[in-house]
C-alpha cells in the first residue's frame, strides 16, 4: 500500500518533512491553491521548490489551480515529483495539460469535486494514472468527510479495468494435461468480455494504438523468457510485448519453467537488468525432484502490477519455500 501524506495543515512544513523523511510513507502530498479556483492560497512555487530540496520522498502535487500549466512550467525540472494532479473543472484544455505533464516525465492524475459528474472522467481514463476523489469541497483542510463519498468511489470502481487477452499459438491451439484449449478460450473471453488476440498481425497494433498501460505475461515459460531476452518475435504474445514496450511502459513477467535455475537463469537475469521489466516473486516448486524448476507465486501478482505501474520492482523476488 502507498501512503501519501498531506502537509497542508502542518504548522511548520519544513520540520514536518524532515521528521517524516525517516518514516515509511511513500509520498508527500502537496496541496497547491491559487486563490482563484479556490478561495485560499497555499504552497506558492517558491515554497514547493524549497520543500523539494529537503524531501527524500517523492512528491504528489495536487493543483487546485485555474491555470495549472503556468505552475507546472515552473516546477518541471524537479526530479522528485511523482504525480501531478489537476482538476477536471479547470478552465484550461485538460488534454493539453495532461500531455504536458506526460512530456515532462510525471505521472498524471485528475481530481474531481464532490458534485462533479463521474462520467465526465471517461474521455481521460486512458491518459491518467490516478483519480483523486475529493470527499470535501476543495480549498480548506480539516473539513468533515461527505457521506456520499463511498458511493462515488464505487462508481469509479465500476468503470473497471479493461483487459485485453492475448495467447500464443500453442496456448490457443493445443490441448494439454491441464485442459482443452477450447475451454480455456471460452472462459478467458467470458471473463474479459473480449475476443482473444491470437495472431501476430492482431498483436502488432497494441503499441501504435496505445491499447495497454501494462502488459502481464503469465505464465511466462522458459521459452518465452529466452526469446524476450534475445528479442525473438515469433508468437502473438511476444509481438504484444514488443509492441507495448515501444511506449516505454511496464511489462510484468510471471515465470514458470523447469529450467529457471539452470540455463534459463541467464535470460531471467538479462530481463531483470532491463528497463520496464518487472518480475512476480518466484520460488522452487519442487527442490528435491526438480531442483532447477521455478514458479511464480500468484498471491503477489496484483501487488507486482501495482508497483510496476509506479516503476518499482516488488521485493524480494526470490522466495523461500
Amino acid at each position: 500500500m502507498k501512503l501519501s501524506v498531506s502537509i497542508l495543515n502542518a504548522n511548520n512544513r519544513k520540520e514536518t518533512i524532515k521528521i517524516l523523511n525517516n518514516t515509511d510513507i511513500s509520498y508527500f502530498h502537496i496541496d497547491v491553491m491559487d486563490g482563484n479556483f479556490v478561495s485560499q492560497v497555499s504552497l506558492p512555487v517558491e515554497e514547493t521548490l524549497e520543500l523539494s530540496k529537503i524531501s527524500n520522498k517523492k512528491l504528489d502535487i495536487h493543483l487546485m489551480h485555474s491555470s495549472p500549466l503556468s505552475y507546472i512550467e515552473r516546477i518541471k525540472d524537479l526530479k522528485n515529483i511523482k504525480y501531478i494532479t489537476i482538476h477536471l473543472e479547470i478552465e484550461e484544455n485538460i488534454q493539453n495539460t495532461l500531455n504536458k505533464i506526460k512530456e515532462y516525465g510525471f505521472k498524471r492524475g485528475i481530481s474531481i469535486k464532490p458534485n462533479t459528474d463521474i462520467n465526465k472522467l471517461i474521455p481521460y481514463l486512458n491518459d491518467i494514472d490516478l483519480i483523486l476523489i475529493m470527499t470535501v469541497e476543495p480549498g480548506q483542510g480539516g473539513q468533515p468527510f461527505l457521506e456520499n463519498s463511498p458511493t462515488r468511489i464505487k462508481e469509479i470502481k465500476n468503470l473497471g479495468a479493461d483487459i485485453i487477452p492475448i495467447m500464443s499459438y500453442n496456448s490457443y491451439l493445443l490441448d494439454t494435461k491441464f485442459g482443452k484449449a477450447e475451454d480455456f478460450i471460452k472462459e478467458i473471453e467470458s471473463i474479459c468480455d473480449k475476443k482473444i488476440i491470437h495472431t501476430i498481425q492482431d498483436a502488432e497494433p497494441i503499441g501504435p494504438k496505445h491499447l495497454t498501460d501494462i502488459m502481464v505475461v503469465a505464465p511466462a515459460s522458459g521459452n518465452t523468457m529466452s526469446k524476450l531476452a534475445c528479442d525473438i518475435i515469433d508468437t502473438p504474445s511476444l509481438m504484444a510485448v514488443k509492441s507495448h514496450l515501444r511506449n516505454n511502459l511496464p511489462v510484468v513477467i510471471a515465470p514458470s519453467t523447469n529450467n529457471g535455475l539452470g540455463a534459463n537463469m541467464v535470460n531471467i537475469g538479462s530481463l531483470l537488468n532491463r528497463k520496464n521489466y518487472y518480475f512476480v516473486p518466484f520460488k522452487q516448486d519442487n527442490p528435491i525432484t526438480k531442483p532447477r524448476s521455478i514458479v511464480f507465486d500468484a498471491e503477489y501478482l496484483i501487488k507486482t502490477i501495482e508497483l510496476a505501474l509506479d516503476g518499482e520492482q516488488i521485493e524480494p523476488i526470490l522466495l523461500w519455500i
